[in-house]
């Protein structure tokens, strides 16, 4: 672990992770860096990307909410500028809150992609991706199986997005409980919104579990999504 953190903060771009596990913390990431996984990697931490960062990666590993910070990825107060925020083939193991979360106007990231991503034991805290404050041009789940949490997207009128796919996946008892704004909460106006190709399966604790509750939210196009031991209402 601080071989590994010595590199990152030596500014080197792309680490690769050999087989093992490491101890991060809640790291804040503040220039370009790709992290890459090879065989199987553990790693307890979560990330802060702050400043202008260029890109920044994550793929072929497990992570683990060890020391409670809750969200796997925030987005600080004090602004994050990024061409792309990636996470790819990871699995993300209890947390409490956030697969991203951003409640600023001071980010500003080009594209957003979630591909491959699994969640395990994850809590109601707040929505799995959250975007309430911020400038996003895209943001891409895709290829992902995502298991319990509240609202699967929340992307609020404050923010300014261009696009959102959400392109199959797998969603097993997302929103699955009575605090939930519904699986998909977007009140942000986007040009190019599309659910294709999903799986929706267990959505059925109570007659409040909705895809969209709130009357003011954005419908997207949807095409080919197929639902599994789904109460009718949903």
């Amino acid at each position: 672990s601080e071989t590994l953190l010595a590199a990152i903060n030596a500014g080197k771009p792309e680490i690769y992770l050999a087989e093992g596990s490491y101890e991060i913390g809640t790291l804040e990431v503040i220039s370009p860096l790709s992290l890459i996984g090879q065989g199987k990697v553990t790693v307890n931490g979560a990330f802060k990307p702050t400043g202008e960062i260029g890109s920044f990666k994550v793929a072929n590993m497990t992570f683990v909410d060890a020391a409670g910070a809750g969200c796997f990825i925030t987005l600080p107060e004090v602004g994050v500028t990024a061409t792309e925020i990636t996470v790819e083939n990871c699995v993300l193991d209890g947390f409490s809150k956030s697969v991203v979360y951003g409640n600023y106007d001071t980010a500003k990231i080009d594209k957003v992609l979630f591909d491959g991503v699994q969640t395990k034991n994850w809590g109601t805290g707040q929505g799995i991706f959250d975007f309430r404050k911020g400038t996003y041009g895209s943001i891409i789940i895709r290829n992902s199986t995502i298991t319990g949490g509240r609202d699967l997207l929340r992307l609020d009128a404050t923010c300014n997005t261009g696009e959102v796919l959400i392109m199959h996946n797998t969603f097993d008892g997302v929103n699955d409980g009575k605090n939930g704004n519904g699986v998909l909460y977007v009140r942000a106006s986007v040009g190019n919104y599309k659910a294709v190709g999903n799986l929706f399966l267990n959505q059925k604790a109570d007659s409040d579990n909705k895809i969209w509750k709130d009357s003011g939210v954005q419908i997207p196009y949807m095409a080919k999504n197929f639902f599994y031991n789904c109460i009718d209402s949903f």
